[in-house]
């Protein structure tokens, strides 16, 4: 309508403006006699609000034809209301989307501040302590082997030497957590990896009675890693499947090729990992050792993280835990992006 003014249809034509009205809408309103109003606010078109005499069949009459106009111009400014709330809350509503972004964004970054300060600290005293510690280490051990075993102070060497024992793994996770940087590719044999993980750790697993068993793909491909970060990453996994397993177990590594990638599962028979503490399993300095750094699985979170490769987890408390580990073959069929954290309420956690 080009007015804004109500008017009256009759027989299939509008009043005054002698427009005709198509065939079609009649047949969709089943009259061909009607009042109509236009619905507007400033200029602003709307819509169009009809009424009929289809039941009653009582003629319009003008008086009828300004009350329908009253209502067309409450109908247009409940509209139009109706529009700007709605807008108003949209807007409403990315705000304070943006705003907890802008809000988890400030938290995530004062983490990662404390974080890389709690960090630099921590290797510059683990630098400074690591010296002292070796000399201290060395000293005890020397006189302990010394010390005849009739000697009733053996006992107080012996437990020097395993509390500097102690000190020095705790310095170099640290160390080793402050010095991962990008990894140095070359094929490795994952089977000889494997291998030389479980001789250097041959001690404490035999004194943990616990039974390792290898099962390793035969011809198994070279895989392109960083051999000293990986050996790192999995030297942390059987030490915190061994720590799991005190009273005894069995430690299964499995090796297996799946097309472009291979798979390294490493399973223990432990006490398992409790549901709250999934979503801060590879957080570093998080831990549930009274002894224990934080930094053993953030290690691993972050080797695997800085390959392009994929961490996950499965945990059953009191029945055991098994590790995934997902590397490419070849690093130009890893993702082209590192693939991020992301905790599922599940148990499967993927890095």
């Amino acid at each position: 309508m080009h007015s804004h003014q109500a008017c009256l249809a009759h027989d299939g034509w509008i009043g005054y403006l002698g427009s005709r009205i198509e065939k079609q809408f009649l047949e969709i309103l089943g009259t061909g006699s009607f009042a109509l109003a236009p619905l507007y606010l400033a200029d602003r078109d709307l819509g169009l609000l009809l009424a009929d005499n289809a039941i009653t069949k009582v003629p319009i009459e003008l008086a009828n034809l300004r009350t329908l106009q009253i209502f067309a111009q409450a109908a247009s400014a409940a509209i139009e209301n109706t529009r700007l709330y709605e807008e108003l809350a949209a807007k409403v509503i990315l705000r304070e989307k943006t705003n907890l972004t802008l809000r988890e964004s400030q938290d995530h970054l004062l983490r990662s501040v404390r974080l890389s300060t709690i960090g630099k600290m921590a290797a510059l005293l683990a630098h400074e302590i690591r010296t002292p510690l070796v000399s201290i280490g060395g000293f005890a051990r020397k006189m302990l082997r010394s010390t005849p075993l009739e000697d009733p102070r053996r006992e107080e060497m012996q437990i020097i030497v395993s509390e500097v024992t102690h000190l020095e793994r705790l310095v170099d996770e640290v160390l080793s957590f402050s010095r991962i940087a990008h990894p140095e590719y070359k094929p490795v044999d994952i089977a000889s990896l494997i291998q030389s993980v479980i001789i250097a750790l041959q001690d404490e697993i035999e004194k943990n009675a616990v039974k390792p068993i290898i099962d390793i793909e035969s011809s198994l491909p070279l895989v392109e890693v960083d051999e000293s970060q990986l050996r790192q990453a999995l030297l942390n996994l059987v030490t915190n499947a061994l720590d799991a397993m005190t009273g005894g177990g069995t430690l299964t590594i499995k090796a297996c090729r799946d097309g472009s990638c291979i798979e390294i599962a490493l399973s223990d028979t432990g006490i398992g990992i409790c549901p709250e503490n999934w979503d801060r399993l590879f957080s570093p300095f998080f831990t549930t050792k009274v002894t224990g750094t934080g930094l053993g699985l953030a290690v691993v979170s972050q080797v695997i993280h800085n390959h392009r490769g994929s961490l996950r987890f499965d945990s059953i408390p009191n029945r055991g835990t098994t590790f995934y580990i997902r590397l490419a073959l070849h690093q130009e069929d890893a993702p082209v992006a590192p693939v991020p954290a992301n905790v599922e309420t599940s148990q499967e956690t993927r890095i």
